[in-house]
């Protein structure tokens, strides 16, 4: 897909690269590594947290491991809730919010 995307606007000398590559590049080029021999990425998507062990040398993954306890989905509603506890914002006025405030506190 981003080849073609590549082609279609006559971009020549695209090279496609695994996330991590292109993240363990950017952290080297940019002095953020050091003389460290690897590097660690933490990607924290709605659903979930990966981190992952990057081996500089080979920019090779030595190690990944994911869990569900720790998700964007869950902080943005431990904020939510925060600010209307505080009162810093109103209360959902449709009634699928309220139902959904009420579940989730049960769950936390």
């Amino acid at each position: 897909m981003v080849r073609a995307a590549a082609a279609r606007h006559q971009l020549h000398h695209v090279q496609v690269a695994p996330a991590e590559t292109a993240a363990l590049r950017l952290l080297e080029e940019t002095g953020v590594l050091g003389d460290h021999t690897t590097g660690v990425l933490l990607d924290l998507a709605g659903s979930g947290l990966t981190i992952t062990v990057l081996g500089r040398s080979t920019a090779t993954v030595l190690s990944r491991t994911r869990t569900d306890e720790i998700r964007g989905d869950l902080i943005d509603e431990l904020i939510r809730d925060h600010q209307l506890d505080q009162h810093h914002l109103g209360e959902p006025t449709d009634p699928f919010s309220h139902y959904q405030r009420r579940r989730l506190s049960w769950t936390l």
